[in-house]
């Protein structure tokens, strides 16, 4: 089951182009993005030695393939080394950085024509990069960077301005979907995250904590026992009958018992307790202090559950049995055992 859930998860993470805390982010779309940047850049290159006269071609070379190739470095260290969560930013507002180069060189080497083209592989470059990351203080530094270069390109073309300023607003249109679109993913991934650690320390039909959240969860339980010097207890209530009514009344019934009695169960506890489902047909209570009759238990589980069952032809009732022990010497294993075995002794 866990296996099945640490896929799923991993699944979500790759669709939404994020590192989890624990992943590895050179599985999470950077080096991929980087060497989809570098590509552009080189075939970029190419089409600009094609299209300019050959005095021209060693600077274009040099403006295009110095970023490919830093692009490229930057894909190669994510894939082969391991990024954490926290470096994945940093690498990727290098690439972001590097993207830029290009145009920058460009105004600086201003004799040359300035290409329309290189607004496009900002975004290309560095916007697909940090847009694709977290977090996203990075994002709003390399887009601070983004439109500053593309007001100087528009501040230094002397011709056709408002081809550049229209480039621009479409750069800025573009920033703006891709943020919204990342910005939906995150939240996507978090619901799913959040729903999927919720169904692995739950039970998914009355919603109480499963074994393994139970097992979670009581260890801060019975540290607070521990400091403050305090007895732990337990209450195991088993389902009388159950298999009988799955057999006369059929798994429906069966499992409309088992949910009132689990509802019944959480009403009867107090906020601080824990209440999850042990087995098919067995509850677990875990608390701080002296635990509640196992006969009080009973009758009011008993009494909410006939007044439940009150239309029905369903007989539904527990059994239930407490133990309690001394916080620092005590597990959780061991506790529930021993309640159960009172249960049988009384």
């Amino acid at each position: 089951m866990y296996a099945r859930v640490s896929d799923h998860r991993e699944r979500i993470g790759r669709e939404s182009g994020y590192a989890d805390e624990y992943g590895d982010a050179a599985a999470r779309g950077l080096p991929s993005i980087s060497f989809l940047a570098s590509a552009l850049f080189a075939g970029f290159a190419i089409f600009d030695v094609l299209t300019h006269s050959s005095e021209e071609i060693a600077w274009r070379l040099g403006v295009s393939l110095i970023p490919a190739l830093a692009l490229l470095a930057v894909g190669l260290i994510a894939r082969t080394r391991s990024v954490t969560y926290q470096n994945a930013p940093g690498l990727a507002a290098c690439a972001g950085i590097i993207g830029q180069c290009a145009p920058l060189a460009t105004i600086i080497h201003s004799k040359y024509e300035i290409d329309l083209v290189y607004f496009f592989l900002i975004m290309a470059a560095g916007g697909a990069l940090i847009f694709r990351m977290r977090p996203f203080v990075t994002m709003i530094a390399i887009s601070v960077l983004f439109f500053g270069v593309s007001i100087g390109l528009i501040d230094a073309s002397t011709e056709d301005k408002e081809s550049w300023i229209a480039a621009l607003f479409v750069g800025i249109g573009l920033a703006c979907a891709l943020f919204i679109s990342q910005r939906s993913a995150v939240r996507r991934y978090a619901d799913a995250e959040s729903r999927l650690s919720f169904l692995a320390g739950h039970d998914p039909l009355t919603g109480l904590l499963n074994r393994n959240g139970l097992e979670n969860k009581s260890s801060a339980l019975l540290a607070l026992a521990q400091r403050e010097k305090r007895s732990v207890f337990a209450v195991f209530i088993d389902i009388d009958g159950l298999s009988e009514i799955n057999n006369v009344h059929g798994h429906l019934a069966g499992d409309l018992v088992i949910s009132e009695i689990a509802a019944a169960t959480t009403r009867l506890v107090r906020a601080a307790d824990l209440v999850a489902r042990w087995g098919g047909d067995e509850l677990v209570i875990i608390g701080v202090g002296e635990g509640p009759d196992p006969d009080r238990v009973e009758a009011v589980i008993r009494a909410d559950l006939t007044v439940a069952l009150q239309n029905s032809q369903i007989d539904g009732s527990i059994s239930a049995g407490l133990a309690t022990l001394e916080g620092d010497a005590v597990s959780t294993s061991a506790l529930i055992h021993l309640a159960d075995a009172q249960m049988y002794e009384r």
